[in-house]
């Protein structure tokens, strides 16, 4: 094996350290968004969870990372979707791990069941079903934004988010640790 010289050290070292500082964790963002735009934690449900998602999960396309998103209503298929329905949390699939803006959980039930105690009596019934929505179904025919608009009380629209999300990552990638 041929000796590493300092030089080559030298060079990784500032390589790693650049992809570093060219990336910005989901924690990071988010503290930074409550922190810039004084955000409660209340800002990333009662209908902003949808709005919320679908911005996050927009610039992480625009990323190259594959994003579901995940639809929590009073629906039992997912063609009830497309009717009137209760539309209870949206949050994002990212390497199959489950994130609201909120939390990162193992699964959509640990995700519901951490609302139980916040807004979400319907959680304990058991009324509910999760959908997920891959990127071609809710990105390119905005079927998800359309149902957020019709069925919540969301008050801080996915441009304004995305707005607030890009002033944040300027250029660096967002990642999920």
């Amino acid at each position: 094996m041929l000796p590493i010289t300092y030089h080559q050290i030298k060079i990784v070292l500032e390589m790693d350290f650049k992809n570093y500082v060219n990336q910005i964790t989901l924690t990071e963002l988010i503290q930074n968004l409550k922190t810039k735009f004084k955000l409660k934690p209340t800002d990333f449900y009662t209908g902003n969870c949808g709005t919320f998602a679908y911005a996050l999960g927009s610039t992480l396309l625009e990323q190259g990372q594959n994003v579901s998103l995940i639809v929590v209503s009073n629906g039992k298929e997912e063609e009830d979707m497309y009717k009137e329905t209760d539309i209870y949390h949206i949050f994002m699939k990212i390497e199959n791990k489950y994130f609201d803006g909120i939390k990162v959980y193992a699964t959509p039930k640990d995700a519901i069941k951490s609302l139980e105690t916040k807004i979400a009596p319907f959680a304990a019934s058991g009324e509910w079903e999760s959908f997920e929505f891959a990127p071609n179904e809710w990105k390119t025919n905005k079927f998800i934004i359309n149902l957020v608009h019709a069925n919540t009380n969301y008050c801080i629209s996915e441009k304004t988010w995305k707005e607030y999300i890009d002033s944040i990552v300027t250029g660096r990638k967002i990642v999920f640790m």
